[in-house]
């Protein structure tokens, strides 16, 4: 036996019998499919699709945040769209009138205190004037508030000091100033002796909370400091505005980080199809002289290049020997419309606002169809106007009150301020969308006893108690002028007997 037939044999032995191996095959296509998560996955669809990575949020801001926010700030100065959605912020977190106060003192038979509630909202009224509640002099309680409503879009964060004493330059010595985030360096990031720890400017226990506020003297974030230019603001002075994400999340995040990349390209698409459409537009003739002819056109430049530009009503020559080449731009292109709305639906997306809202198109927009978008973007309102309440309005409530107690401009005991602490801020609301509908379903609602007066009144904006005041108020001046309240008139204006 040869050396090869020897080889021939010892692989025929280690082989497996031919039905064997026919069975082995076959089940290969009928093996059980392993749970697997796709979006973990490598393919060819996934390549080039790194991920976020496994840095913490505070990790990635102190890295991307300085470059975000000058991004979305140039969107909110120069893009249409970006200042629209700020706008509409401003519009609809804020309103017209900015969160009402309604205090809700009670006594102890759980009814409403009316003239000690009275008192707390004139103070807070009084209080709130320009001139009196902010450092400057130039904003008032309302203004304070429209400004930090635009500029935490923009920014993704907003700080207002809360400053005491004589600097606040009104009785109750409580005053806000308001500082952009630059104030607070994302570039101061420490160990400190007593176990905490400064990140991006917030000084942090070892459980993550945050205990003081670091700020730059300067209050310019994009340059060098030394040692002795922060100065360290406890964390009960400092109000940081911005909408938590991620957990641990100690700085805020600029809206339009998602949608941010798609806007600025719209934008650079708009201008380069307005331009290309001056063009088409400008496109006129040229005269050839003959070659013996002197050109007199606009020269060339230094490299030899004819210096031309497409003007309308403008015929010019061409240097003997040149041809001009047609040239014919065809714009705006016919599916820009189709486009640009595709592009601004996903942006619309991003910001959490529906397209004919952020674009201020109604076209073809249906009754259901606008009710529907309409009533899911008032929910994402409510629920920025309840986080805007809660950590703006409530802290500056709670920092004014007992000092507006103490300095004697609400005059109410201090030893109750429990009492006088509990409010209800009541953010703006909106009209309905076809009243005649909503008007009877909640009367529906309250005949059938699964809504109250008080919560439709306050659905709609409004103060139950002070409704109920004017209304008593409307009908006793009714009857002072010897006429019916509206509800008692019946047909030709006589009262309805039996």
């Amino acid at each position: 036996m040869g050396l090869l037939d020897f080889f021939r044999k010892k692989a025929a032995d280690a082989a497996p019998p031919a039905a064997a191996q026919a069975k082995r095959l076959a089940s290969v296509g009928r093996r059980p499919p392993r749970r697997s998560f796709d979006l973990g996955g490598a393919s060819s669809v996934t390549e080039g699709w790194p991920g976020r990575g496994s840095r913490s949020i505070n990790e990635d801001l102190r890295a991307r945040l300085l470059l975000m926010r000058k991004r979305s700030r140039d969107l909110a100065q120069n893009n249409d769209y970006a200042k629209r959605f700020k706008r509409l912020c401003i519009t609809n977190i804020v309103g017209p009138k900015g969160v009402g106060m309604q205090a809700q003192a009670r006594n102890p038979d759980g009814a409403l205190d009316v003239p000690a509630n009275e008192r707390i909202e004139e103070g807070w009224k009084q209080w709130g004037r320009r001139g009196s509640c902010e450092i400057t002099g130039m904003l008032s309680w309302v203004d304070v508030q429209r400004m930090c409503a635009g500029t935490v879009p923009e920014d993704g964060e907003i700080l207002v000091l809360l400053v005491e004493g004589q600097a606040a330059g009104n009785p109750e010595g409580l005053a806000l100033q308001v500082l952009e985030p630059d104030a607070l360096p994302i570039h101061l990031n420490r160990e400190l002796p007593n176990g905490n720890r400064i990140v991006m400017g917030v000084e942090v226990t070892p459980a993550g909370r945050p205990v003081a506020y670091w700020l730059s003297r300067k209050r310019d974030a994009y340059h060098s400091l030394q040692e002795g230019d922060y100065v360290r603001f406890p964390a009960e002075k400092v109000i940081h505005l911005f909408v938590p994400e991620y957990p641990n999340q100690l700085r805020g995040i600029p809206w339009f980080h998602s949608a941010g990349v798609r806007l600025n390209q719209i934008g650079a698409y708009e201008v380069a199809e307005v331009v290309a459409a001056r063009l088409g537009a400008a496109k006129m003739g040229f005269f050839t002289p003959s070659e013996s002819e002197e050109y007199e056109g606009e020269g060339e430049d230094d490299d030899g290049d004819i210096i031309t530009e497409a003007e309308p009503g403008v015929f010019e020559k061409l240097p003997p020997g040149v041809q001009l080449q047609t040239w014919d731009p065809q714009h705006p292109n016919a599916n820009f419309d189709k486009f640009v709305k595709r592009e601004l639906m996903g942006v619309a997306a991003g910001l959490g606002v529906s397209y004919p809202t952020l674009a201020s198109d109604l076209e073809g927009v249906s009754y259901s169809s606008g009710r529907l978008g309409t009533l899911d973007e008032r929910d994402m309102w409510m629920f920025l106007q309840d986080w805007f309440a809660e950590t703006l309005c409530q802290r500056v409530f709670e920092a004014w009150l007992p000092r507006a107690l103490l300095s004697g401009t609400v005059q109410l005991p201090l030893r109750k301020l429990d009492k006088f602490s509990a409010v209800r801020w009541q953010p703006r609301r909106w009209a309905w969308v076809d009243p005649l509908k909503d008007m009877v379903a909640n009367e529906k609602a309250v005949k059938l006893r699964i809504k109250s007066r008080r919560q439709i009144v306050e659905e709609n904006g409004g103060d139950f108690d002070q409704t109920i005041a004017q209304l008593e108020q409307e009908e006793k001046a009714l009857k002072e002028k010897g006429l019916l309240p509206p509800d008692k008139e019946v047909g030709n204006g006589k009262a309805a007997t039996g």
